[in-house]
Formats: C-alpha cells, structure tokens, sequence
C-alpha cells in the first residue's frame, strides 16, 4: 500500500493525460527560460517508472542550477582533518565538512567503508543524507594524478 494514495492517483491521471507526438516523447517548454526541450520516450518511461512528472525545466538550465553550488574560482586556506596541516581547499575555513588533503583521499591511508550507515526508515532521509555528508571526508581540491608539483591548482590536468 502506497503511503501517498493521492498523489499516486494524481499521477496516474497525469500521465494518462499527457499528450505525445507521433514517437511517443513530447516538447516541453522550460518555464524559466522558455527553451524549448525534447523528453525521450524513454524518458518518460523512467519518469513514470520512479513516479514523478516530466520536467519543467530545460536541461540546460537543470545543469545550471546543478553547477551553481560548485566552486571552481575560490580557493581557501583550511586545516586537513586527517594530518591538521594547512591545506588549500575550495571550501572556506567555516565549512561544516571534513576535508582532506587530495593525495590522502585518493590514496590508501583512511578507510571510506569507516563511514556506511544503515538506512532507518523510520528517521527522515534528508536528515540522514545531511549527516552523511557532515561525516564523510571531502577531497580538497579536483586534482588530476598526472599533475606534478601542481598542488595549488584546481580543475587542472596533466599539469607541471
């Protein structure tokens, strides 16, 4: 039994009434940026699989507002909380996450599986997912292994 009995019957009328063209996927509009966008009939598959509607912005505009909680351009002096030296990190000393220095992350010094959880429905998932994220280490900065001596840069690759 489903634990939202109206929306799911919302949704079933929702995708009963969608009308699509001639290949069975639709043109949508984005409502923010008025760009026209195509959704796949095996996007609406998927979308009627995991029971949510179509989206209503472009993908453009979900990739932007993805990227906008990146940060690319600002770099900033933390403390490791693996070794405590002073790093460079992309994420400012009041950050709530625990970061460590990139050679340590991708290497073989902590353990990653220290951190898994069980899930437990009966406490909120955003909660829980919030938690996880406090908990788990972060790299300090997106660092290729090709790069040498290059352990102040950021999204480089292949660097001397």
């Amino acid at each position: 039994m489903s634990k939202t009995p109206k929306f799911d019957k919302t949704l079933d009328v929702y995708f009963a009434q969608l009308e699509l063209d001639i290949k069975s996927g639709q043109w949508r509009t984005c409502r923010f940026s008025k760009e026209k966008f195509y959704v796949r009939p095996e996007d609406i598959n998927f979308y009627k699989k995991i029971r949510v509607p179509l989206p209503t912005l472009s993908p453009r505009e979900r990739t932007r507002r993805k990227l906008a909680f990146t940060n690319a351009y600002n770099l900033f002096k933390v403390t490791s909380a693996f070794s405590g030296k002073s790093i460079i990190a992309l994420y400012p000393p009041s950050t709530p996450y625990k970061i460590y220095e990139h050679k340590i992350w991708f290497g073989d010094e902590w353990d990653s599986m220290d951190y898994a959880v069980e899930y437990k429905d009966q406490k909120n998932f955003f909660e829980q997912y919030k938690e996880l994220q406090h908990n788990v280490p972060r790299h300090n900065l997106y660092v290729d292994g090709t790069s040498v001596n290059c352990d102040y840069t950021n999204g480089a690759r292949r660097s001397k």
